[in-house]
């Protein structure tokens, strides 16, 4: 399945200009150039995930190349060597060869096209530049094979991180929500187990008059594609509170029951920017702590309701049948 709403020229076109593109603050070039592409699609910034690095290449102390993939060098050498990792080792531990490796961040952009909460595109982007902050060989760790040496499990921070080259835009997803939403509601069995996304796109939907707000206000969708052992492609889907940061350090008393909790929730739902967050994130997230459901019930049974009859419902429909991502 390819999760893109373009044609595949178009959809080439798209990645060329990408790639052909200098980031900027507020990535504006990136903007103008995908609403030329996506033509009435209002495309706004709306998540940025970073962290990540994957393998570059190899380069020597005065910042010569002498391969753009460190992976490939590295078995080429290693044949070289017989499959001798000792005589590997002689013949390059003076040359004071680095790796590098490219830092990553991926950026969400979305652009919704209708109300209903499976109604948005989301473009997905990676920025990445590429550093040197070790030495390939390294005499106190030794690598004990080749996936060793490409991505150690950990890193000599001795080392300053060398930058080597400017940072650059490499697109990696187009997806219409409403077509992923559509694959997950599929009879296939394995559906199910992918992801429980349409379940809450109907809760949210449900919500949305409350609410007041469009899904892609305040979600994204983290889609992990993978080719199984039969060559088939498969999907796992989970939604990202684009608030997770700030929303991660909220103040939660679990003791607190009645007015004090009611609080709480309003306090939370403030600081999140919608009506019912709280539960929304119960379910996809653990911003919200899971202890507190079954609390916010037995106070509905004792008198004290605080929780619209929607939310009531959905919180008990949760209960009774729990999901999560």
């Amino acid at each position: 399945m390819r999760l893109s709403p373009l044609d595949e020229p178009t959809l080439h076109r798209f990645q060329e200009a990408i790639a052909a593109l200098q980031p900027r603050p507020h990535h504006v070039t990136l903007l103008a150039a995908a609403a030329d592409l996506l033509p009435g699609c209002r495309l706004r910034h709306a998540y940025t995930q970073g962290g990540w690095h994957i393998p570059g290449g190899v380069i020597d102390e005065a910042g010569n190349r002498l391969s753009d993939d460190l992976e490939a060098w590295a078995e080429g050498e290693l044949d070289a060597s017989d499959g001798d990792w000792q005589l590997f080792w002689e013949r390059h531990r003076d040359r004071r060869l680095l790796a590098t490796r490219f830092l990553g961040t991926t950026h969400y952009f979305v652009a919704d096209y209708a109300a209903a909460s499976d109604a948005f595109y989301q473009l997905e982007i990676d920025e990445l530049q590429e550093v040197a902050d070790r030495p390939l060989l390294d005499p106190e760790t030794p690598p004990a094979d080749v996936v060793d040496l490409v991505d150690p499990p950990s890193l000599d921070r001795r080392w300053p991180i060398q930058v080597v080259g400017s940072p650059f835009y490499r697109f990696r997803r187009l997806l219409d929500a409403r077509r992923l939403h559509l694959e997950a509601q599929t009879t296939d069995p394995i559906a199910a187990t992918r992801t429980p996304l349409p379940r809450f796109f109907r809760e949210w939907d449900d919500l949305t008059p409350t609410a007041n707000a469009h899904f892609c206000d305040h979600w994204v969708l983290d889609v992990q594609e993978h080719l199984d052992r039969f060559g088939n492609w498969q999907w796992h889907v989970k939604p990202i509170a684009r608030r997770n940061r700030s929303l991660r350090h909220f103040p939660w008393q679990l003791d607190q029951r009645g007015a004090a909790l009611a609080e709480q929730l309003t306090a939370f739902d403030r600081a999140a920017g919608y009506r019912a967050a709280w539960y929304f994130c119960l379910v996809a997230t653990n911003l919200t702590p899971k202890a507190i459901a079954q609390t916010i019930v037995d106070d509905h049974r004792s008198g004290y309701a605080y929780l619209s009859e929607k939310e009531r419902a959905l919180l008990t429909g949760w209960l009774e049948n729990p999901y999560s991502f």
